[in-house]
């Protein structure tokens, strides 16, 4: 299996609690900074060293052999805080019948800085089989990415099964793409001819040089992650955003361009089996609901949810996003072998 290097941590205890989940969803609209996720159970703090000496930081939640692994990932210049909302809403409705787990991708959050040269998609792919083999030794498995972290789960699941790696049986990919980011909205700057002579400055020039240039830099780079319909979105997730997009390093941010310029899965969508849910935001300037309709339209059996005033940060949105996720989750398990056919009461009462 590949990467799946050291793990360490503390072991955890969920407290179940009563999903309000469908309450909250007939509400919708966008959250409020009185919304924030309430945190009622303990997690535990583990670390996973990919096979090229990167160590990733993993926020677990819910037991180890758990009957499904639900894995979050998220978008370029964020961390795994920015699916607080989701994390919360699957642990509310499952309890500990599901393992939870958010990570940082390499550059990012408290993971490890890692050479530029594997600052692209595919190694994002192998990092998260690397977080599989560690955590997930059993059971089915959903992954859910937003932006680039739906990149790197396409690019997992489109490549061809093998005895030594996870299955995945269920995929949520918000505000996705499976290629064509330089032709659409602000995508069309990864073409511009700056950006390859910013990459070597940042490559090349010493930390203290680029602490200056970070604001005036970086800046554009992560400017169109956290828009909410046009504007900077209010509520909680301002502030996780704004934290995110202010400590990713300046190499971080511009290493991952040329990956993102090229990233192109089109042709493997047709082979993708796991149970697959797209979501799109209407107001998307980064990546627009037409590339999630590509995906859609080639991915045997997707379901497309799109919400109209969402931007590309979509956890930000109302509840639809939530009862997607949580829908998937409770059709795989139920779906899977490894749910026997007179599930437990604590499994039932989960699904019910």
């Amino acid at each position: 299996m590949r990467g799946a290097g050291a793990v360490g941590g503390t072991a955890a205890h969920i407290q179940p609690a009563q999903s309000q989940l469908s309450e909250r969803s007939r509400r919708g609209g966008p959250r409020s900074a009185a919304e924030a996720p309430r945190r009622r159970w303990k997690s535990r703090q583990l670390s996973v060293r990919t096979d090229d000496g990167v160590t990733l930081h993993l926020t677990v939640h819910g037991p180890r052999g758990a009957p499904c692994t639900v894995v979050f990932l998220h978008g370029l210049c964020l961390s795994q805080v920015s699916w607080a909302y989701q994390i919360d809403s699957v642990v509310d409705r499952f309890g500990p019948v599901v393992q939870v787990v958010g990570y940082d991708h390499r550059g990012h959050g408290r993971s490890m800085a890692a050479a530029a040269a594997s600052y692209t998609i595919d190694r994002l792919a192998d990092d998260l089989d690397a977080v599989l083999d560690a955590v997930a030794p059993t059971g089915s498995v959903v992954v859910i990415g937003h932006s680039m972290g739906a990149m790197a789960a396409l690019t997992r699941c489109a490549r061809p099964a093998s005895s030594n790696t996870r299955r995945i049986d269920g995929l949520v990919l918000a505000a996705p793409a499976a290629g064509r980011l330089t032709q659409f909205g602000l995508g069309q700057l990864l073409m511009a001819p700056g950006v390859s002579t910013l990459l070597r400055i940042v490559q090349g020039a010493p930390g203290p040089t680029l602490r200056p240039l970070r604001g005036l830099l970086a800046g554009p780079v992560c400017w169109g992650v956290s828009h909410w319909h046009g504007s900077r979105f209010g509520g909680a997730l301002a502030q996780v955003a704004a934290d995110a997009l202010a400590t990713t390093s300046l190499r971080t941010a511009v290493g991952f361009l040329p990956a993102l310029a090229q990233f192109d899965q089109y042709a493997a969508l047709g082979s993708i089996r796991a149970k697959t849910v797209v979501v799109s935001g209407g107001a998307d300037l980064l990546t627009p609901a037409v590339l999630a309709e590509d995906i859609v339209a080639r991915i045997p059996g997707s379901r497309h949810v799109h919400l109209p005033r969402c931007g590309h940060m979509v956890q930000q949105a109302g509840y639809e996003l939530d009862e997607a996720i949580v829908s998937l989750i409770t059709r795989v398990i139920t779906e899977s072998q490894e749910v026997v056919a007179t599930p437990s009461p604590r499994l039932a009462g989960a699904l019910a």
